[in-house]
């Protein structure tokens, strides 16, 4: 095996994080504390700037971090509850912003096919002497 054959391969070191929170644990921080909750309402807020899309922000952060088919809460990446909120959050703005980006693109895309740009009458008209 050669050089570049070890590098393919994973580091011995490499192992599991051994600090996930189980989401049941998850759960009850974010219950029992309001302020929390208030905290990450507020932050969607900042987000959005829009009291209908930052609620919608701050349910689907929620929904996130307590779903299994999604990243758990690593304790040694964010140390407390707010820091992996915030966290989720920021990654589905995020995703917000880049999709709502690429709907306008491909809305202008389509008005310039649909619509393509006037061309004056001295584009129009044929060059004399060419």
């Amino acid at each position: 095996m050669g050089n570049l054959d070890r590098n393919l391969l994973p580091s011995p070191s490499v192992e599991a994080p051994a600090t996930l929170v189980p989401r049941a644990e998850l759960a009850e921080v974010i219950a029992r504390d309001g302020s929390l909750l208030d905290a990450v309402r507020g932050w969607a807020m900042d987000h959005t700037r829009h009291p209908q899309n930052a609620e919608d922000l701050y349910a689907d952060t929620l929904t996130h971090a307590l779903d299994p088919r999604y990243q758990a809460w690593e304790r040694e990446q964010y140390p407390t509850a707010g820091a992996f909120l915030g966290s989720v959050m920021n990654g589905l703005a995020r995703n917000r912003r880049r999709s709502s980006s690429a709907a306008r693109r491909a809305d202008l895309d389509e008005q310039n096919v649909t619509h393509p740009r006037r061309m004056s009458r001295s584009q129009l008209a044929p060059k004399v002497g060419s």
